[in-house]
């Protein structure tokens, strides 16, 4: 299930972000919810396709793989771009505000990946 459009404020834009996904393109974003008692809040994404990466192969990495690296959790998963999106989604999803907005970034832009693909 998909969020209220509008709430969420991608910086690229969704389909500039599933354009470069598509691409093989190393790339970061950022997912913004604005609130307005509360300050915004703000995640930001660094995905990297490990076919960029030297020696991935060698260390046990798949060449098909990304790494997903988020601020909220400061940690990084390594899975397949769109199909793995629920291990990324398990990965940086967390049940405070910040991790609520990282899952349903994670959400919007496979959402946004599966329709370019599906074009």
């Amino acid at each position: 299930m998909l969020p209220v459009a509008g709430r969420t404020e991608f910086i690229p834009s969704l389909p500039e972000i599933a354009a470069a996904i598509h691409a093989e393109q190393s790339l970061t974003f950022v997912a913004r919810e604005r609130r307005r008692l509360r300050s915004n809040l703000e995640v930001m994404f660094v995905l990297v396709p490990l076919h960029d990466l030297r020696h991935a192969e060698a260390v046990g990495q798949p060449r098909d793989g990304w790494l997903v690296w988020q601020d909220h959790t400061r940690e990084g998963v390594v899975a397949r771009i769109p199909a793995g999106a629920g291990e990324i989604k398990d990965a940086v999803a967390t049940p405070d505000p910040l991790g609520r907005l990282a899952g349903q970034a994670v959400d919007e832009v496979m959402h946004a990946m599966w329709q370019l693909i599906a074009r």
